[in-house]
């Protein structure tokens, strides 16, 4: 069996270890082939870009060629080199871990003297003396490429410059103080700086950089100092969506090279599965279909570990340390949006829609708050959106939905989705957390009296719930907080507006079961349907009795009709329940 590779591993050590590798290295053939000479490629933090980095850093360091055939001799760059093998030394600078309050240029100068120091190590011929004291970055960047210019021994050799993380900590800055972002990215500031000098030596006639390859997370900070750099975005183009990440195929053969199947009961499709609903769903270019989307990479082998770590015999989906996104930096994020244009943003995720917008390449914030298309941009470059397919739009909505120009997000996965929920339900109610470990034992037993009493404890933290709010999307949030607080998205297969088709006698027809709970054995599984009455101060009781029973006869009919798909037909011991909201009572009734 494969291992699995620990973090900021190199791509060498990944060789000589057996470690579990996925082969990107037909994309270095394909960015060669484009002839670009500063690509930046843009993908969410933790998804697998800084290991393509090191791939590129392996190829192409002319110190490394008299061992190519031992690194790269089982890979497609293997059996298909390019011209320029081999050709480049190296430099590689990582702009993650840079201080981001009160020593920010001397902590991004440190790193830079970091590098130049590693390059003399590796290239003695090129040694040069630092004094971090007296230079700024710019200044020490000039120094370092006037001393390779005039050391090298012709113009052709030359340096691939590769930038990984580029806007770390820029992003941080962003999030939690936009007046020092907009001092750093300004025409005095020392990162625009940095980057006018990058793009002055193309000019020259003999350049030191040969190429300068940036991976990030998004494109504000490139904006921002436009002027000083013109970086060639290929984060969208269709034959860079698989670069980093991994579709089905390529997580098939991860699972069957390091889980050890002899000492597990679950199936190769049964992990997918798991993975899927919480790891899979991005998908960064147009024309990418449901089938080819892509799970974030480090996400998966965090989860594959921890299988192995539980001897392959229960999943662990508590939250991954490696993903630095939780509920206070959505916050951060979000406040970064126009108020009225996160609102409709909101809205649109609370009622799972698809998101309309335009996909912006350059996002500037120096002068004011996202409008919505840069918000929705902006997400979408976080993760916390993706592009949704365009077949399932007409499948859904109908092909007149479809406009040109327009491009149409959704929440990527089930991780994601519970950010965004209990995004909503804290603005509703606060930090009142109703953690009932009961409920998943009384649950075993088809017995939701204690998850009634969580969601009314939710409800009763609302004053005046019943004449506020006007749909049961808000009363299916509560519920959805109460089910990932007692972990019980851990502890069944969870599903959140899960599309069915059935036969109303007619035709066939397209539904969507509010909430969906699939244990796995004989333990009773659970399918809720929603309803929602809301408060009339003119409200007879004659009428509040009719309407209660009209909207339960619904909910019977729905749920009914629902259980006729064929899959959920093969749930064994399924219940039905309807949760209706009415005339400020909760019931919550079971359909036999």
């Amino acid at each position: 069996m494969k291992k699995y590779p620990f973090a900021n591993t190199s791509y060498n050590e990944i060789v000589d270890q057996n470690y579990i590798y996925v082969d990107k290295t037909k994309y270095i053939e394909i960015l060669e082939e484009q002839n670009c000479k500063t690509p930046l490629f843009l993908r969410p933090r933790r998804f697998g870009k800084s290991l393509f980095t090191k791939t590129l850093e392996s190829y192409y360091d002319l110190n490394q060629a008299n061992t190519f055939e031992r690194y790269f001799g089982n890979t497609y760059i293997g059996t298909h080199p390019t011209p320029k093998r081999n050709s480049y030394y190296i430099l590689r600078l990582d702009f993650s871990g840079i201080e981001t309050h009160d020593y920010i240029e001397k902590s991004f100068t440190t790193k830079l003297a970091k590098a130049i120091l590693d390059f003399s190590n590796n290239y003695p011929a090129f040694k040069m003396d630092l004094n971090l004291d007296q230079e700024s970055a710019v200044l020490l960047l000039q120094r370092f490429m006037l001393n390779f210019a005039q050391k090298r021994k012709n113009p052709q050799e030359q340096i691939l410059l590769i930038i990984d993380e580029y806007d770390n900590f820029a992003n941080i800055i962003l999030a939690e103080n936009l007046a020092k972002f907009t001092e750093i990215t300004s025409q005095d500031g020392f990162l625009k700086s940095f980057f006018a000098l990058l793009k002055a030596q193309f000019d020259d006639l003999q350049p030191v950089f040969a190429k300068v390859y940036m991976t990030g997370v998004m494109s504000v900070t490139i904006s921002a100092i436009t002027s000083g750099y013109n970086a060639v975005n290929i984060s969208d183009s269709i034959e860079f969506q698989g670069l980093a990440g991994f579709d089905e195929e390529e997580l098939r053969a991860v699972i069957n090279d390091t889980v050890d199947f002899s000492q597990s009961s679950y199936t190769v499709d049964q992990i997918i599965k798991i993975m899927k609903d919480h790891f899979n769903g991005y998908r960064f270019a147009l024309g990418v279909s449901e089938q080819k989307s892509l799970f974030n990479s480090t996400l998966c082998l965090n989860f594959l570990k921890r299988f192995q770590a539980n001897n392959y015999k229960a999943f662990d989906l508590s939250p991954d340390p490696d993903v630095d996104v939780d509920l206070t930096k959505l916050e951060e994020y979000l406040k970064l949006i126009q108020p009225l244009d996160l609102k409709s943003i909101i809205d649109e995720i609370l009622r799972n829609q698809v998101l309309k917008g335009r996909l912006l390449e350059n996002l500037n914030i120096n002068s004011r708050k996202f409008s919505r298309d840069e918000g929705l941009s902006f997400l979408f470059y976080l993760g916390f959106l993706t592009l949704a397919d365009e077949n399932s739009i007409k499948a859904d909505y109908g092909e007149q939905y479809l406009n040109t120009g327009f491009k149409y997000f959704k929440v990527p996965n089930h991780y994601f989705y519970s950010l965004f929920m209990n995004y909503i339900s804290k603005k509703m109610i606060g930090d009142n957390v109703t953690n009932n470990v009961e409920i998943t034992n009384m649950l075993y037993q088809n017995d939701l009296s204690n998850f009634k009493e969580a969601l009314q404890q939710k409800l009763d933290a609302l004053p005046d719930f019943g004449k506020i709010h006007d749909n049961e999307r808000v009363l299916a949030i509560l519920a959805y907080t109460v089910v990932t607080e007692a972990m019980l998205d851990s502890m069944f297969d969870f599903y959140w507006e899960y599309a069915v088709t059935y036969d109303d006698g007619i035709e066939k027809k397209r539904g969507r079961i509010d909430m969906l709970l699939v244990n796995k054995g004989t333990n009773p599984s659970y399918m809720f349907e929603f309803k929602f009455l809301k408060e009339h101060f003119n409200s007879k009781d004659q009428t509040k009795s009719k309407k209660i029973e009209e909207v339960k006869e619904q909910a019977r009919s729905q749920l009914n009709s629902y259980s006729t798909d064929v899959r959920i037909k093969n749930i064994s011991n399924l219940h039905k329940y309807m949760v209706i909201y009415a005339y400020d009572q909760l019931e919550i009734e079971e359909i036999i």
